[in-house]
């Protein structure tokens, strides 16, 4: 149960704007003096206006054709950790979604882990982006920024830094938008690795640990695997 406020009106500049706020049910107390006792109960679904308890929504429109409606959300109900707005009062309830749409902010993330792991000569930071890019068909599909990716992962500080830097505009480092797991693999759908004696082997990346066992001594990695050929192809690059 929840007590909601829809308030239409203009701004000064003309725009049209939507504000949207909700106030949960909470459970009250009354009591009742008399000359010798006092008598308390309990009220259910009492509506308490509370700066710690709400969900709020404005929503703004320059009066443009085309133009989508911009707005801006806060969940005070759940303002806590790494999850700042319920997925449901921005997707179900208000039938919403962020700026940055889940195709357009995956495409961005994937291209800045493609990028960073070329850019890079260290096997550590490689290694580290391609262990989170594998897991990643394992993440929600929730709100997130790029910076949140990197630390749902727990990258090194070097490691986030090289994605980062790979953002781009840089600007959207910290802009948020819906994970989707299936447009990820379609930019991140082969795993490769290149070998000092001049072999390039590559896989589906969600099924590289299955495609090849690597029996490593000292410093040096062994790959097998076994399978039917179904294709030869002489290339001109790897």
């Amino acid at each position: 149960m929840g007590l909601l406020f829809i308030c239409l009106g203009k701004d000064g500049d003309g725009s049209q704007r939507i504000v949207i706020s909700r106030f949960p049910a909470d459970e009250g107390v009354v009591a009742e003096k008399t000359t010798d006792k006092l008598t308390v109960h309990f009220v259910e679904q009492v509506f308490l206006k509370s700066s710690f308890s709400y969900k709020a929504a404005t929503y703004v429109w320059k009066g443009k054709p085309n133009q989508l409606w911009t707005g801006h959300v806060v969940d005070k109900q759940i303002n806590h950790g790494n999850k700042a707005v319920a997925d449901y009062w921005i997707v179900d309830f208000l039938h919403s979604e962020m700026q940055t749409n889940a195709a357009m902010g995956t495409k961005r993330l994937a291209n800045a882990l493609k990028s960073a792991i070329s850019a890079t000569t260290d096997i550590e930071i490689k290694s580290q982006i391609t262990s989170a890019a594998h897991l990643a068909k394992n993440l929600p599909q929730k709100a997130m920024t790029i910076a949140e990716f990197c630390g749902s992962f727990q990258l090194s500080e070097a490691t986030t830094a090289a994605v980062l830097s790979k953002v781009d505009p840089p600007r959207l480092v910290h802009e948020k938008f819906r994970f989707d797991a299936a447009e990820f693999a379609r930019h991140i759908a082969y795993k490769q690795i290149e070998l000092d004696n001049g072999a390039v082997i590559s896989a589906p990346a969600e099924k590289f640990e299955q495609c090849f066992v690597n029996t490593k001594r000292k410093d040096s990695h062994t790959f097998t695997t076994t399978g039917h050929i179904v294709d030869e192809r002489l290339k001109t690059t790897k």
